[in-house]
């Protein structure tokens, strides 16, 4: 393979987990799930000078949320709570992912994949969200 198709291959989303996903859970969980396996490797290439403060702040962020959302999946009285969290979860992690972009971490590609899928899951959060009874202030 030649370093430019090899940088295709590394960028390319992941495949869902559709065989993992369990009847009754949200299809938020197993997308953050796909997001931090595709994140974890990009993750470990930041340079050394960000790869020990912005990568794993940035990891640390994916997997608070992705906490949050089980425990808001789980337990019925901590949910607002635990949405909440997540939400704000995934505004850091947009701030993280801009700032990785911007001292060029990882390529616009991947940048332009990962923003779009933080916006998926942000919409996702909301609905759960709005149908759990949470209205924003």
């Amino acid at each position: 393979m030649e370093p430019d198709e090899t940088e295709a291959a590394e960028s390319t989303p992941p495949t869902p987990t559709a065989g993992r996903r369990h009847a009754g859970a949200p299809e938020v969980i197993p997308a953050l799930y796909d997001l931090i396996l595709w994140m974890a490797p990009k993750l470990a290439r930041y340079p050394k000078v960000h790869r020990f403060t912005l990568g794993d702040r940035t990891m640390s962020a994916l997997l608070e949320v992705l906490d949050g959302l089980i425990v808001a999946r789980f337990e019925r009285e901590g949910r607002r709570a635990a949405l909440r969290a997540a939400n704000l979860g995934l505004e850091r992690l947009r701030y993280l992912v801009r700032l990785g972009r911007d001292l060029h971490c990882i390529s616009l590609r991947e940048y332009e994949y990962v923003a779009r899928a933080l916006v998926d899951t942000g919409r996702q959060v909301g609905g759960w969200s709005r149908h759990a009874g949470e209205r924003g202030s």
